[in-house]
C-alpha cells in the first residue's frame, strides 16, 4: 500500500512539470458498480494509451497513508471501525462520496471534470485523447 501512495504522490508532483493532466478513479471493494467499471478499465488499457494524461485509482476506504499534494496534507480519517481518506472530500467538494467517482485534474491541480458513475470505454478514450 505504501508503494502505491508514494506513486500517487509522485504522480501528482510530476504531472505539472510534464504538463500532464491526472485522471483519478475513486472506487471501493464493496461497490458492485465499481466492479463493472473495473472490467471496462481492463478492456480499455487506459494507462497504456495516453501520453497527455496520467491515470490512477484510489480506494479511499483502505488507502491510509497521508498524501501531500497541491500544498496540502490529506489524511485517512479513522472512525474506530474503519474510515475514509479525506482526499475524496477534496476531490468531490466536501460532499459524501459516491462510487465510482472520477476527477480530472489539470497539470496545475485544478479540477476540470467530475463524474459519478460508470465511464464507458468510448468516453474514456475521448478523455485520454
Amino acid at each position: 500500500m505504501k508503494k502505491f501512495l508514494i506513486f500517487f504522490l509522485l504522480l501528482f508532483l510530476k504531472a505539472p512539470a510534464q504538463k500532464q493532466s491526472v485522471l483519478v478513479y475513486f472506487h471501493t471493494r464493496w461497490c458492485a458498480v465499481c466492479r463493472s467499471q473495473d472490467k471496462i478499465l481492463k478492456e480499455s488499457h487506459l494507462d497504456e494509451k495516453s501520453k497527455n494524461i496520467r491515470f490512477i485509482a484510489i480506494n479511499p476506504e483502505t488507502d491510509r497513508e497521508s498524501i501531500h499534494i497541491f500544498g496540502k496534507e490529506f489524511k485517512y480519517l479513522s472512525n474506530g471501525m474503519g474510515g475514509i481518506h479525506e482526499i475524496i472530500y477534496f476531490a468531490n467538494g466536501n460532499k459524501p462520496p459516491v462510487y465510482p467517482y472520477w476527477v480530472l485534474f489539470s497539470p496545475e491541480g485544478k479540477i476540470i471534470f467530475r463524474y459519478e458513475g460508470i465511464l464507458k470505454k468510448e468516453i474514456l478514450s475521448q478523455i485520454v485523447r
